[in-house]
């Protein structure tokens, strides 16, 4: 069986994946979704802006270990940001933070796999807590993580 190839290399997938969550970020903050230049720059310099790449990064380097329950460290697919809890406004980080990772793997359009991390501190690391497989209707199919995680200290 020939390997999986994604159509991006995973450096723009995490990219495109943080720049994803900018744009939620975008149309949170403003409900037309236009921002002035100094919101703008008030967005990019912003401390949660900083927390979902660090924690962009620990999804992939998660998944590069083989650290994702149902994902193989050599399988293909689109990573997204689903939502994010805790934060109020952008000036205002607030933890703890849960971010919630979406995974479409190539050979497998029909499900999806969602994995909630959490962040109880801006000191604490990101902590899986919750894994789970659904079909595209959102019906529930499987419960990846079979133990608690671990917790933090």
């Amino acid at each position: 069986m020939q390997p999986m190839r994604t159509q991006l290399p995973e450096k723009i997938a995490a990219t495109a994946a943080i720049v994803l969550a900018l744009c939620l970020l975008c149309a949170w903050t403003r409900p037309n979704n236009q921002l002035s230049p100094e919101e703008a720059q008030e967005v990019e310099e912003s401390s949660l802006v900083a927390e979902i790449k660090q924690w962009g990064e620990h999804v992939i380097q998660m998944k590069k270990a083989g650290q994702l329950p149902g994902i193989a460290s050599d399988e293909h697919g689109t990573l997204s940001m689903s939502d994010a809890y805790g934060r109020r406004e952008l000036h205002e980080l607030q933890f703890p933070l849960d971010f919630t990772a979406g995974i479409q793997k190539n050979d497998e359009p029909d499900a999806l796999y969602y994995y909630l991390f959490r962040k109880e501190a801006a000191d604490a690391d990101w902590t899986l807590l919750r894994a789970w497989k659904t079909d595209r209707q959102g019906k529930l199919l499987e419960n990846l993580l079979t133990e608690p995680a671990p917790e933090q200290e």
